[in-house]
């Protein structure tokens, strides 16, 4: 049985495991939570360090802009989307070409990949519908990969809460041959 935070958690942890090198050249596993709009929390209105996560990062919002549809039995689907924020600060890629990051697309190709047709729990296969990047930045690199999916919800589901019970009545049945009929 499945609820919305299933595939979430799911979503977040196949993000863990893809493997990329940190701004040391360490190769590690992406970080990745829950999106909470951490991005306007890192820094105050002066530009000071306020809020540190580890960067490259992605962060995963569900936004579920349809309606829910009734399967039945208390069985509901939807066509949800995940919202991967990626996060990442790059100065100055150190080959001459000051305030051009092209480390922040080779990111986004490695989640792009790395997640099309995975399939979270109670989903069907993630496929991109959109992307969008913030153009209005410092050093810090804001880049959002949509994925669609269809959610199966199944924490309404009846069966799970009746019980069977022996009938309320006690059936008599009284039995008469008749003759036959020639």
């Amino acid at each position: 049985m499945a609820g919305i935070s299933a595939p979430l958690l799911n979503l977040i942890a196949k993000i863990k495991t893809l493997q990329y090198a940190n701004q040391s050249g360490q190769t590690v596993g992406l970080y990745s939570a829950i999106w909470n709009n951490q991005f306007d929390s890192m820094t105050d209105q002066n530009g000071n360090k306020q809020y540190n996560i580890p960067l490259p990062c992605a962060l995963v919002e569900i936004v579920t802009p349809q309606p829910y549809g009734d399967i039945g039995r208390g069985i509901t689907a939807t066509d949800i989307t995940f919202r991967v924020h990626i996060g990442m600060e790059e100065i100055d890629a150190m080959d001459g070409t000051q305030e051009q990051n092209i480390t922040v697309y080779d990111l986004r190709d490695k989640v792009v990949a790395w997640l099309t047709d995975f399939e979270p729990t109670a989903c069907s296969m993630l496929q991109r519908s959109s992307e969008t990047q913030d153009y209005s930045h410092t050093n810090f690199y804001h880049y959002i990969i949509e994925f669609n999916t269809t959610f199966v919800d199944d924490k309404g589901y009846q069966d799970k809460t009746q019980i069977e019970i022996q009938p309320p009545i006690d059936l008599e049945i009284d039995v008469t041959l008749a003759p036959a009929i020639r």
